[in-house]
């Protein structure tokens, strides 16, 4: 991995050919991670695995060893074994190629690394420590979820999308759309939205922009 940021990105993985390879305890939280993100899953592994028996029925299946055809379609590769030459050739395969790899817990063999995410609804956050400390990062990740996020902070963004939806068209120009949801989230519409429901909340923008000068 490089010495230089990692450049933070929310990748789109809906359709997407992923190949994840090994076993270890990391292999279920990683296959969760990414079936819920919609990609489609190609597992090398044993199928008496038991730390990932339970998606036999929800990925496609195969044996090791991962060889190079096989990563021909893939948009990332996901290592999650624990042996380092292993994790050493499929990066090799993987930066010949120009793909995506992960091998977990293996800075030096990645270059992507899985954050650690504080998630309410759409709405998420990423922490990386680029692989210097998983724990710092998801003690970081907690405090986010528990004291900014709550449960709340996801319906909110929701409510937003179909207030933006409904009212940028009347307002004219980038600055002045920035600027006038800027206002939005100055006020006390979340608590609106949160006691007296979604119309209240929508009214109250309404009347916001009703307020505006013209430009």
């Amino acid at each position: 991995m490089s010495e230089g940021l990692l450049l933070p990105l929310a990748l789109d993985l809906r359709g997407r050919s992923i190949v994840v390879s090994g076993e270890s305890s990391h292999a279920r939280e990683k296959i969760k991670l990414l079936i819920s993100s919609g990609a489609n899953l190609r597992i090398y592994s044993s199928l008496s695995d038991p730390n990932i028996d339970e998606f036999k029925d929800s990925v496609e299946w195969r044996s090791l060893p991962v060889e190079p055809p096989d990563v021909r379609d893939a948009f990332l590769i996901v290592y999650v074994g624990e042996d380092k030459a292993e994790a050493a050739r499929l990066f090799e395969l993987a930066e010949s190629q120009a793909k995506f790899i992960c091998c977990v817990d293996d800075p030096p063999h990645c270059n992507v690394i899985f954050p650690a995410i504080a998630r309410s609804g759409k709405v998420q956050v990423a922490v990386s420590t680029s692989g210097l400390s998983p724990t710092l990062a998801r003690k970081i990740k907690d405090q986010i979820q528990n004291d900014i996020l709550g449960r709340d902070v996801g319906a909110f963004a929701e409510f937003l999308g179909r207030a933006r939806a409904n009212i940028n068209g009347q307002l004219s120009g980038f600055a002045r759309k920035k600027d006038f949801w800027e206002k939005v989230l100055e006020t006390d519409i979340r608590k609106i939205l949160e006691l007296q429901g979604e119309e209240a909340a929508m009214q109250a923008v309404v009347k916001m922009l009703q307020n505006e000068p013209i430009a």
